[in-house]
């Protein structure tokens, strides 16, 4: 299974949650061609870990808050955000509260967070992420099975992902490629995961990535049951930045599943996310 995905897309919500509002210039993909096949070593690798849509799981309303949504919410005390899934591929996640005179593109930012909220979430890394891979390969070792996937996403760090994958499906080691953003350097990183054990599956407990003595980012989770499913409440990452650690905690709590949510609710208006309030005499309205 592809747990980079995971782990990594914990970074990119933090970087959405900049409140940039630009969009990198030039494009992040490269056009749409044929998804690369994914050899039935990460294939049944994935198997043996719980994913909720697979017991089961239709839909799902959660609310998203601390970390960064908490700093957020102290300068725009109006703002909300909730995440919204429901199978197979409808994805939104809602922002409320931000002023209408604010320079944060909501409609953007709300992009950005459901397309990495859902493969933090709910998303199988596999079989419904290949279309991030420009290529895989497969070699056989003394060592167990190596599994490289070349990333296609120009615009992230992350340049290469791999796993050796041992006998009767055990993870025996992982690893990362970066580019660094400000040399251009590749850089390579050993990947460590703890598991926990649930319903005979296993859910991520711990991610750690390090280069020698040197660490790069670690990512806890925290789990509840919700009406049968065991779902996420809390991940907290810890990254390096230069000599700093910096942290970025989400918290998502309210869960809701199995409501048939409504398809209306994944078809964000173009204003959503502003507030609406009155404008005072003189002052030109938005066209």
């Amino acid at each position: 299974m592809n747990l980079f995905m995971r782990i990594f897309a914990l970074v990119f919500v933090a970087l959405a949650l900049s409140l940039h509002a630009e969009d990198p210039a030039g494009p992040g993909k490269e056009p749409d061609k044929e998804p690369p096949a994914m050899p039935d070593s990460l294939v049944n690798l994935e198997k043996t870990f719980y994913f909720a849509p697979v017991e089961g799981l239709r839909d799902l309303e959660i609310k998203l808050s601390g970390g960064a949504f908490a700093e957020i919410k102290a300068k725009m005390p109006g703002f909300s955000a909730k995440f919204f899934w429901k199978a197979p591929d409808k994805v939104r996640v809602q922002v409320q509260g931000i002023p209408e005179k604010s320079n944060v593109d909501s409609v953007t930012l709300e992009e950005r967070l459901a397309k990495e909220l859902v493969n933090a979430i709910v998303k199988r890394p596999v079989t419904e992420q290949a279309d991030n891979f420009e290529s895989v390969d497969e070699e056989k070792t003394d060592a167990g099975t190596r599994v490289r996937l070349v990333h296609k996403d120009k615009k992230q760090s992350v340049v290469e992902t791999g796993y050796v994958i041992g006998a009767d499906n055990a993870l025996c080691g992982m690893w990362a490629v970066l580019q660094n953003t400000k040399t251009g350097e590749l850089e390579k990183y050993e990947g460590k995961v703890e598991t926990i054990d649930m319903r005979g599956k296993r859910l991520l407990k711990r991610a750690l990535l390090t280069s020698g003595d040197k660490k790069y980012m670690s990512v806890e989770y925290e789990y509840t049951e919700v009406d049968g499913f065991v779902l996420p409440t809390r991940f907290i990452q810890a990254a390096a930045v230069g000599a700093q650690e910096r942290t970025f905690e989400l918290v998502l709590s309210e869960h809701k599943v199995n409501q048939s949510l409504d398809d209306s609710i994944f078809q964000p208006a173009a204003s959503d996310g502003k507030d609406d309030a009155p404008k005072e005499d003189g002052e030109e309205k938005p066209k």
